[in-house]
């Protein structure tokens, strides 16, 4: 693990993150279920986080809200590169957040991921290739000539979303609410 990425698994970091998130994103449901609920083998139990009950439908909410919250907003406001749920939630918090976003979509995505983003706020920018083909050639001429420093690749996960994946348990993990969490 990197520096700045291990300086992100520390408690206070996560708790730091928690409370910038709390006024943005939903509490969900966290199900504790017994393997053999599942059919499974063996007696252990199993914590399904109900992360799809989200604000914009995933758990990518919270990275971009923490990344969002944790950095200057440019006035330019903030792109992504996404044709799936991060640039979702990038057009979700933007909305919340009053800025600009920018989603840069594959060149084959469906009428209805499209209109979501739109519906959302945000100016959606059809590529010319697929998304893992054009990192690098693709992006916003106001990226590669600095002016718009919000851009996030989708596929930059450990900057994007890094404080958000349920890593462990918060500290009042004892308490009966932590299924809300």
């Amino acid at each position: 693990m990197t520096p700045d990425i291990e300086a992100a698994f520390c408690a206070d970091a996560v708790d730091a993150a928690a409370r910038r998130l709390s006024p943005h994103v939903r509490e969900t449901p966290l199900w504790r279920l017994r393997s053999a609920d599942l059919g499974l083998p063996g007696d252990f139990e199993i914590w399904i986080k109900l992360e799809q009950l989200q604000v914009s439908g995933s758990f990518k909410a919270r990275g971009v809200f923490n990344r969002l919250l944790s950095n200057p907003l440019p006035r330019s406001g903030v792109i992504v590169a996404s044709g799936g749920n991060t640039g979702i939630a990038t057009a979700f918090a933007a909305n919340a957040l009053n800025v600009r976003a920018e989603v840069y979509v594959p060149a084959l995505i469906t009428p209805a991921k499209r209109s979501r983003r739109e519906n959302l706020g945000a100016k959606v920018v059809n590529g010319r290739r697929p998304i893992a083909q054009s990192r690098g050639r693709d992006q916003p001429s106001s990226h590669r000539a600095g002016v718009a420093r919000g851009y996030t690749d989708a596929a930059d996960e450990h900057r994007a979303t890094w404080l958000v994946r349920p890593l462990r348990l918060p500290r009042s993990a004892a308490s009966p609410d932590v299924a809300k969490r």
